[in-house]
């Protein structure tokens, strides 16, 4: 019997030492990767940097034969973040808005 290869990519708040925005990477019930958000909003509604800790890198995961980034809306906007993850082999990034 063929394997099915179940994937899911989601936005999620995660409690570590504090709390972040971020996008989560599952494959077959396992979570592959999880990235923070790195530039948080700071105006009118919304104001991230009062409830969320930034994160500190852009990161990529190994998704069967395929390398990706993943970056959350203003992480696209500020910087050049799929150009850093295309340095680490990323083939495809993943962006959530």
């Amino acid at each position: 019997m063929k394997q099915r290869i179940s994937q899911l990519y989601l936005g999620s708040l995660i409690q570590e030492e504090r709390v972040y925005n971020a996008a989560v990477l599952i494959q077959n019930r396992e979570i592959i990767g999880i990235q923070h958000k790195i530039n948080l909003s700071g105006y009118d509604v919304f104001d991230e940097k009062r409830y969320f800790k930034a994160g500190e890198k852009s990161l990529v995961f190994d998704l069967d034969d395929v390398r990706v980034g993943i970056n959350i809306y203003e992480d696209i906007r500020v910087g050049n973040p799929t150009k850093i993850q295309a340095e680490q082999d990323a083939h495809s990034p993943l962006i959530q808005s």
